[in-house]
């Protein structure tokens, strides 16, 4: 699998996906149309990308993923990563979705982390299935099918890890995750350190460095925990915790390289226990450039 000149390896001994994958277009083995139920366990997950210049053989790249395994081991117990220059997590999940609980405890565990800013969005289109998310909204279901094509995907699932705008990885599987954390955190040098200062109840001042590139200025608002419990669907009987579900996406603001300082209001009422994430990201690739956050 290659894109943007870069090659994408798997990482071997991980079994595949058990998520839900949606928009039947590929051929099942049997010659039926794919169907939700039948994709979700025939995905290639990229993780490790390696430059096609550095490509050196099998006995390379095996010390490559071994690296990278061991430093995502070591993660839960070592401070690390800079944290004035997070790697962003995005989780797209759905109340509706029997594979996600696993991948929302692991959001839960990313979100306490200072060198990650994790951000649980909720999709609609499993509401047919039997449950309507009440977290679930147009906004973080549209932000999900903008990363297909940048991802190199045909079709979008449930539970989906994107890291950095780079990598997407299926939302249990903590190792890969981990360690495709570490492969962001690698490029930390280029991401922006971004400032986020609260000037009073509802106002929030932000500050860009200068820098190389252009993107988006976007303002996540998030609830910190919201529990649900769920009578209907794949998920009927459960009672299910969240974290950092994103209730409002707002474009606040471009940044085209220069350095940029701004305030903008922000609805704090909504959660008694919330948070805002600024994320600035390209506009053409979807690749982080920069984040923050803050609670309220």
């Amino acid at each position: 699998m290659k894109s943007n000149g870069i090659e994408a390896w798997p990482i071997s001994g991980v079994p595949r996906a058990e998520g839900h994958g949606v928009e039947p277009t590929e051929p099942r083995p049997d010659g039926g149309d794919a169907t939700p139920e039948t994709m979700g366990d025939r995905r290639e997950f990229r993780l490790i990308d390696v430059p096609l210049k550095s490509r050196g053989g099998g006995v390379r790249m095996a010390a490559l993923v071994a690296r990278a395994l061991l430093a995502a081991a070591s993660l839960s117990t070592t401070a690390w990563a800079d944290a004035s220059k997070p790697v962003v997590v995005e989780l797209f999940t759905s109340q509706g979705c029997s594979s996600c609980p696993p991948a929302d405890r692991i959001l839960g565990r990313l979100a306490d982390r200072e060198d990650v800013v994790a951000l649980g969005f909720h999709v609609k289109y499993w509401d047919r299935l039997g449950w309507r998310d009440r977290f679930a909204t147009e906004a973080g279901t549209e932000r999900q099918y903008a990363y297909r094509p940048a991802l190199g995907r045909h079709n979008v699932y449930t539970p989906q890890m994107v890291i950095d705008g780079r990598y997407d990885v299926v939302g249990s599987y903590a190792e890969r995750i981990e360690a495709a954390i570490v492969q962001a955190n690698a490029m930390s040098a280029k991401r922006l350190a971004v400032s986020l200062v609260w000037r009073g109840p509802t106002r929030l001042a932000y500050s860009l460095p200068a820098g190389e590139g252009a993107g988006q200025i976007m303002l996540m608002r998030f609830a910190r925990k919201l529990d649900q419990d769920i009578s209907r669907g794949e998920n009927a009987g459960r009672h299910i915790s969240y974290s950092n579900v994103v209730r409002e996406i707002v474009e606040v603001g471009r940044w085209d390289g220069a350095a940029v300082t701004g305030e903008v209001e922000v609805d704090t009422a909504q959660d008694k226990a919330g948070g805002i994430a600024l994320l600035v990201q390209d506009s053409r690739t979807l690749r982080m450039l920069g984040a923050a956050k803050l609670t309220f």
